[in-house]
């Protein structure tokens, strides 16, 4: 239940403490911050271990590699958001290159719900608000929730509907690397599909699956995994997907001042809407493309660059709206893909 595109974030923070997840300890609040890692996946050449659920699961994440920086999230009163106030009742506002605007409600039902989400790109307002998570949740506790509202994104405008079907279908062990293991841990897996339609014809659907790893010696995730699918009318399909790993979790093993002297990675992430640096590792030398996608899978830049030339390159972004982008660096020997946030 973390980071549809647009709820990403907030799912994670949502849901925490492993056995049993209650809206007093779970819920997120004003001051709360969220730090976690990008992680790097490529040693599971057949794919990380998420179909394994039921009781007594064990995930093997122990192959994992985490990526500095890490990235902040914020929540923060309504009153210092101004657009907090066309969506009455809002109790917390996730801050970001984006804003998701939080509501907590105890009557008929104890549940977090989403009100709408702002951005520069992508706007969507809720007309029976998005159920974000129903409590208590425990081992074998589901929910689902129907969606509808209105949007605005890419020059469109329309109603928009869908769902959000939550389950927690695992309890187990969960193995991180450098030989840290957690017991009691609770995977939440969310389902989240949503239509995009224009005068009533459907122009895209999004499809994300995302799965939490969850223990009660933190407020957030241990372990995020997120899919995208986004299907548009004219055909032009795209997926994604990344991992994020808690620094509670991964900063034993972390070691940062190694992490990115042999890795390829973009930075700052978020980017200011000027710059963007790629870091290239000194042993690499060959002709390099970078290319932007923005969410609908459309190339938006791209750039070629001569790795031989030096570590830092930074790549001029000032024409890119506000937004979330895949960012990929290929060459003859490497394939490097990173999500990018545009701020």
């Amino acid at each position: 239940m973390k980071r549809l595109f647009i709820f990403t974030a907030l799912f994670a923070s949502i849901l925490s403490h492993s056995q049993t997840l209650t809206q007093a300890a779970n819920e997120p609040a004003a001051g709360d911050q969220d730090r976690l890692y990008y992680i790097d996946t490529a040693a599971f050449s057949n794919g990380l271990p998420n179909s394994v659920n039921g009781n007594s699961a064990v995930w093997n994440f122990t192959n994992l590699q985490a990526l500095s920086p890490a990235d902040t999230t914020f929540y923060v009163a309504p009153s210092s958001v101004p657009s907090s106030t066309d969506y009455p009742g809002c109790t917390v506002v996730q801050h970001g290159f984006l804003d998701i605007f939080i509501k907590s409600t105890t009557t008929p039902t104890t549940q977090t719900e989403i009100l709408g989400v702002r951005s520069g790109t992508f706007n969507l307002t809720f007309t029976n608000t998005a159920i974000a998570a129903k409590y208590p949740i425990s081992f074998g506790s589901g929910s689902t929730d129907n969606i509808a509202g209105t949007y605005t994104a890419l020059g469109f405008n329309g109603p928009c509907s869908g769902a959000i079907t939550t389950t927690a279908d695992g309890f187990g062990t969960l193995n991180l690397p450098d030989g840290l293991s957690y017991n009691n841990v609770l995977r939440v897996k969310s389902v989240q599909t949503v239509t995009l339609t224009q005068l009533s014809f459907p122009i895209a659907t999004i499809v994300q699956t995302i799965y939490n790893y969850y223990h009660n010696s933190q407020k957030y995730p241990l372990l995020s995994v997120n899919y995208q699918f986004i299907a548009t009318a004219t055909g032009s399909n795209m997926n994604m997907s990344y991992v994020t790993g808690s620094t509670g979790a991964f900063v034993t093993g972390l070691k940062e001042n190694l992490l990115n002297q042999d890795k390829i990675s973009f930075y700052p992430n978020p980017a200011n809407q000027f710059y963007v640096h790629l870091n290239i590792p000194v042993s690499l030398s060959e002709k390099l493309v970078v290319s932007f996608y923005d969410l609908t899978g459309k190339k938006v830049l791209s750039q070629e660059i001569e790795s031989g030339s030096g570590l830092d390159h930074p790549i001029l972004i000032k024409y890119l709206a506000r937004g979330m982008y895949t960012a990929v660096c290929e060459g003859t020997s490497v394939r490097h893909v990173q999500r990018l946030v545009v701020q």
